[in-house]
C-alpha cells in the first residue's frame, strides 16, 4: 500500500490556530528584531558559513544566559524595544512558511526572521533536555546562528510530519529516520527496522524533546471579570508557549500528530488540510479546497511535471547520441 503524503492541519474549515484556540487560550511570545543580516561564520571546526546576526543592546555580554534573556524579554521588554524589537503573538502560516526553509536560502532564511525572529536555540546544548545540569540551568543564547542550525530544524520538522503520516501504514525506512541525525548503527540497535510500534514511541520521544527545554509550553489557569459590575468571573486554560517561535512550531506538529489520519498536504500549495471529504486515492494527487475550486493547481502541477519528462527525455536522447558517436 502506497504511504500517505506527509500531513499537518486543518485549512479547509479553519486555521489550526483556531481550532487550538476551541480548546483552550493561547499565548505565544514573538520577539521580532529591528534587522536581520547574514553574516560570515566559523563553526568549531574551523569550517567557514553562514549565519544570521541579530542586534542586542550595547553592553550586554555575549553568549547571553537564557536566564538573563527571560528576564529582559519576560520582565524588561524597554531593553530591546529601545532598539526596534517588537512583540507579535500572531502565529498564523508560520508551520508551512517554516517548513520551506529546509532547503531555504540564506535570503529565505533571514527574510523568516525578520517576520518570526529568532530561533532562540541553545549555543550549550544540542538537546537541552538531556543536559546533565537541568534545564535552562546553563543554557546560553548567541546573537549569530548558524543557517545551517535553521535548516536542520526546518528539516527535522518536516522529516517527523513524514514518518508521523507514513506511519499509519508502513513503517519507515531508515532512509527517512536518517534526516533525524539518527545513524544506522542506532536505529539497528533499537530494533526499528518494520516495527511501527517501536517507531510511533521514538517518534513521540522525538517531538518531546523538541518541546522539552528552556522554553517549554506550559498550562496555566487564568480567571478575569469584566468592567460592568454583574459580570460572571471567565475562567480558562492558557497554553504558554514561551519565548520564540520555536516551540509554537512543535507544540502545533505534536497536536498534529494526534490528527494525522484526517490530514494531508496538498499537492497543489504545498500547505497542509483537512480534509472534509473522502480520503484521496493512493495514486492520485490532491489538493485542498482553495486549489479544487477552478481545477489550475492540477493543470499547473500538470504543467511543471510536463516539462520535467521533456527534459528528461532529451537528456537520455543526448546520452544515446554520445554511446553512438
Amino acid at each position: 500500500m502506497e504511504p500517505l503524503s506527509p500531513q499537518p492541519w486543518d485549512g479547509a474549515s479553519q486555521s489550526p490556530e483556531r481550532f487550538l484556540r476551541s480548546l483552550f487560550d493561547r499565548i505565544s511570545y514573538l520577539l521580532v528584531p529591528p534587522q536581520v543580516k547574514v553574516a560570515p561564520y566559523e563553526d568549531a571546526d574551523g569550517v567557514k558559513a553562514k549565519a544570521l546576526r541579530f542586534p542586542l543592546p550595547a553592553g550586554l555580554a555575549t553568549p547571553v544566559p537564557m536566564a538573563r534573556l527571560r528576564e529582559i524579554a519576560m520582565l524588561r521588554q524597554d531593553v530591546l524595544h529601545a532598539i526596534g524589537w517588537r512583540q507579535t503573538e500572531e502565529t498564523d502560516d508560520l508551520l508551512p512558511d517554516f517548513l520551506r526553509l529546509a532547503s531555504g536560502t540564506p535570503r529565505e532564511v533571514a527574510d523568516f526572521a525578520s517576520r518570526w525572529g529568532p530561533l532562540w536555540l541553545c549555543a550549550a546544548h544540542t538537546n537541552c533536555a538531556l543536559a546533565g545540569d537541568g534545564l535552562g540551568a546553563a543554557c546560553v543564547w548567541s546573537p549569530l546562528e548558524p543557517i545551517a542550525a535553521w535548516r536542520r530544524e526546518a528539516q527535522a520538522a518536516d522529516a517527523v510530519l513524514e514518518i508521523g503520516s507514513r506511519l499509519n501504514v508502513e513503517a519507515v525506512p531508515y532512509e527517512v529516520w536518517q534526516r533525524l541525525d539518527m545513524d544506522r548503527e542506532q536505529f539497528e540497535r533499537m530494533k526499528l527496522e518494520g516495527d511501527r510500534r517501536q517507531q510511533a514511541h521514538l517518534l513521540a520521544g522525538l517531538v518531546q524533546a523538541r518541546l522539552d527545554g528552556p522554553w517549554r509550553p506550559r498550562v496555566c489557569l487564568s480567571s478575569s471579570i469584566g468592567n460592568d459590575a454583574g459580570d460572571a468571573v471567565s475562567t480558562m486554560l492558557v497554553l504558554d508557549t514561551g519565548l520564540g517561535f520555536r516551540s509554537a512550531v512543535w507544540h502545533q506538529i505534536a497536536q498534529l500528530l494526534c490528527r494525522l489520519d484526517e490530514v494531508y498536504i496538498c499537492d497543489g500549495c504545498s500547505r497542509p488540510y483537512q480534509r472534509g471529504i473522502r480520503k484521496p486515492r493512493p495514486d492520485q494527487d490532491n489538493f485542498c479546497s482553495d486549489c479544487r475550486k477552478d481545477g489550475k493547481a492540477a493543470k499547473r502541477l500538470w504543467a511543471v511535471r510536463n516539462r520535467e519528462k521533456m527534459k528528461e527525455k532529451a537528456l537520455i536522447y543526448q546520452e544515446e547520441l554520445c554511446d553512438t558517436a
